[in-house]
């Protein structure tokens, strides 16, 4: 949430502190801070405020209330101001037709407003925030939405053919919004119309039709609260969020729709003083019920952990407009609208807690009640990456998302991952694919991987170790028949270091060309003993450099070269070493000896960190290469 600092000192007689102050005040309190920026003059703070206090604090006044609350300085009552202004009878029929989607439905006529450009002190606060200026009618709309947090909207009420109807939009409906996009809706879509088609997708978007322009003389206001569940679901379904769709998902109170109509009509007849208001059409057939909830000092600080005094609790209740009474040592607070985050003690608990201050409770260990054990599962799979690891594998986290599978997820995160994964066989063939061609790269002469994992089938969910060996996938026969060995020869110390005889439960004939064999590591330990309770760790003393690696393309370069002995070989080396763009040492992938002379076949592997490399910058590179090898006499490149 973006809030102007300028707009926020406007809910307060006395200088707020400055603005890098704010941020650090509600971020140890309230909201954790995302940054500052100048816009115009003016600081903007930018806030994110958690869903469980959206509905009161995506405004300018939800975060003064908080601010207010710290400082203990008292917000103004008086920013808007009623003029005496003509009045007329004018309503629009209004007729709900779903009152679980449209919990409340304010409208109000207002004749001979002008539409002009807004003047500067709201347009600045709009832009400050990222908004941009349309007319000070609906900048006036705009404002009141983002200084109270209640969506309004405006209609130009000679565009509308009849009255008002909040509907379930028809199956097929089109819709042109505002800003020109074509809609097609579904009967669980609800609209704002007219008697004869959709006028806004209702709580989401306003549409062409009865749009405010440089024409409109008369207009019909609408403050609504439209079902947080529906808005969100036709917002997504019709591929727009706004402001407004934002808020009223996070179910802001009915309360405060009455209180946002008033406002905004006090500014639009502060901007249009020739205008006559209507009275307001309210249809709330289902008032909100209002909450008490109670607390003992007992209650709170069992909870926190320190001693609060019974004044202090009533303060802080005072600096959140929280009204409550005492009995004893009890609190029952009457819970104000625009608090719904508020139903249960815990949540007067936590009020209290951050507002005495985190800082100010000491932290500490709780005793006595819990007795930590090593999760078996994790603890094996700790031995055998170990094993793996030490055997020369690497472990590889492979995708969970599927497009096809056993259980199907709820809501999917893309088209083509709709499901959970029910083994790891095909993420690690995909991974073993794709790594093989990276073996210069990584400077090794084989990829052999493996991974722990959770998969999902129809009865449930397991941890699975795969194991995959690249040369049974892309190797030669003599290879294959070595992978299938060193396999053997894993397997062999894991059954060993577990006490288990791991190919009980699967057998090697399972390898197929995918190269992975997989277990059900769940069922694998179930017989094993429980961990030994022991979190003694050693230090290796070694220490480590991590970087960043390229996401650029990669070039080999081979370099044969005929010695006239072995002697030569680490001069060899010197020549091939160091070399500009190079990521690897040279590595040695060939050698033979012929006719008293020997053959060294080095690859060498280039990359760049910002560019893919070209043919004419290795070229460069390996001229001096090439020039110093043909300078020796008795060297001979191949």
């Amino acid at each position: 949430m973006k809030i102007s600092y300028n707009w926020l000192q406007s809910y307060f007689d006395a200088e707020i502190p400055t603005p890098e102050r704010v941020e650090e005040i509600l971020s140890v309190r309230s909201f954790e801070p995302e940054g500052i920026e100048v816009v115009n003059g003016d600081s903007v703070l930018d806030f994110d405020v958690l869903p469980n206090r959206a509905h009161d604090a995506l405004s300018h006044r939800g975060i003064a209330r908080e601010l207010s609350a710290v400082l203990g300085e008292s917000l103004k009552t008086d920013r808007y101001r009623r003029r005496d202004v003509e009045k007329v009878s004018d309503v629009v029929d209004v007729d709900v037709q779903d009152v679980e989607k449209c919990r409340r439905y304010i409208s109000r006529v207002i004749r001979g407003v002008k539409i002009s450009e807004t003047p500067n002190w709201l347009k600045d606060q709009l832009v400050a925030i990222g908004q941009k200026s349309i007319n000070n009618v609906v900048d006036s709309t705009n404002y009141v939405m983002f200084d109270l947090g209640q969506p309004l909207h405006a209609f130009d009420m000679d565009k509308l053919s009849g009255g008002i109807v909040v509907r379930n939009a028809h199956e097929g409906e089109e819709i042109v919004t505002l800003t020109g996009e074509e809609k097609s809706l579904t009967n669980d879509d609800l609209v704002i119309a007219d008697e004869e088609s959709p006028l806004a997708v209702a709580g989401i978007k306003g549409g062409k039709k009865a749009e405010v322009d440089a024409g409109t003389v008369n207009i019909v206001l609408e403050s609504a609260n439209f079902n947080p569940l529906s808005t969100r679901q036709t917002s997504r379904r019709v591929g727009i969020q706004t402001d407004s769709s934002k808020r009223f998902e996070n179910k802001p109170t009915c309360e405060l729709a009455l209180e946002a109509m008033e406002r905004v009509t006090d500014l639009i007849v502060e901007l249009c003083p020739d205008a006559k208001i209507g009275p307001v059409v309210d249809i709330y057939p289902n008032k909100e019920e209002k909450a008490e909830v109670s607390v003992s000092l007992e209650d709170i600080n069992s909870v926190v952990g320190v001693e609060i005094s019974k004044e202090k609790v009533s303060e802080i209740f005072d600096s959140l407009e929280l009204p409550h009474t005492e009995d004893g040592e009890v609190f029952t607070v009457s819970v104000p609208d625009f608090r719904m985050d508020i139903r249960i003690k815990q949540d007067l608990i936590e009020e209290v807690a951050r507002m005495y201050g985190f800082e100010n409770i000491p932290a500490t260990l709780p005793e006595g009640f819990y007795n930590p054990a090593l999760n078996k599962i994790f603890y094996y799979s700790g031995v055998i990456r170990q094993l793996l690891v030490e055997q020369g594998f690497f472990e590889v986290y492979t995708y969970n998302f599927w497009d096809k599978g056993e259980v199907k997820t709820l809501n999917a995160i893309a088209s083509d991952k709709g499901y959970l994964r029910p083994s790891l066989h095909r993420g690690m063939k995909e991974s073993i694919e794709k790594n093989v061609n990276n073996r210069d790269l990584l400077g090794v002469e084989e990829i052999n991987i493996f991974e722990i994992g959770t998969v999902f089938i129809e009865g449930g969910e397991y941890v699975a170790l795969g194991l995959g060996l690249t040369d049974i996938v892309h190797g030669n026969k003599k290879t294959k028949k070595d992978a299938v060995e060193r396999l053997e020869k894993t397997l062999g110390l894991l059954s060993e270091k577990m006490g288990v005889d791991i190919t009980k439960h699967q057998s090697l004939s399972e390898v197929d060309d995918s190269g992975v064999i997989e277990f059900n590591l769940s069922k694998l330990v179930e017989d094993l003993p429980e961990p030994i309770d022991d979190y003694s760790f050693s230090e290796s003393g070694k220490a480590f450099v991590f970087k960043n690696f390229s996401l650029q393309p990669s070039i080999s370069r081979d370099v044969s070269v005929w010695l006239p002995s072995r002697d030569s070989k680490p001069e060899l080396e010197e020549i091939l070493s160091g070399l500009e763009l190079s990521v690897r040492e040279p590595r040695m992938i060939d050698e033979f000896e012929k006719e008293g002379r020997v053959s060294y076949l080095y690859r060498l592997v280039f990359q760049a960190d910002d560019r893919t490399l070209t043919d004419e910058e290795i070229n460069a590179v390996m001229g001096p290469v090439y020039e110093e090898i043909n300078s020796k006499g008795d060297w001979e490149l191949r």
